[in-house]
């Protein structure tokens, strides 16, 4: 539990760049990954639930930013994101954070009529979501 709530404060700083300037800083994204060893190393999850996660969270958004490339629907550092959050928490969590974050977007987006906006910021909310849910 002490990962995920250290989690909050690199994805918090992600929300805020990306918002400002529609890019995710790799130093942040290595400090999620170096969150997820650290995760490993206490025993919250195994390597090898920690690799999965890593790819079947980042590799179907990786996919999906490919098949719709011509829209520029996500970015390098979006995929990025994506798969880290999958490697520090695995792919049951990653996915929840991640269609909670694609729905908030989507949802802002169709209230706010925007075509064009970053990411990071809905993985914040949709994150402490899936952290409150999992702890009741």
């Amino acid at each position: 539990m002490v990962a995920e709530l250290i989690a909050i404060l690199p994805l918090s700083r992600l929300a805020w760049v990306d918002a400002r300037s529609h890019r995710i800083p790799d130093d942040v994204i290595l400090f999620l990954l170096l969150c997820g060893l650290y995760k490993i190393y206490l025993g919250g999850i195994q390597f090898s639930d920690a690799i999965f996660g890593l790819v079947t969270v980042g590799l179907p958004v990786f996919c999906f930013a490919i098949f719709l490339e011509k829209y520029a629907v996500m970015g390098g550092g979006d995929i990025k994101l994506c798969a880290a959050l999958g490697f520090l928490f695995g792919y049951a969590v990653g996915y929840t954070t991640i269609l909670l974050a694609i729905i908030f977007m989507s949802l802002t987006g169709l209230i706010f009529r925007r075509k064009a906006m970053p990411f990071a910021p809905f993985v914040l909310p949709a994150y402490c979501i899936t952290i409150f849910l999992r702890s009741v």
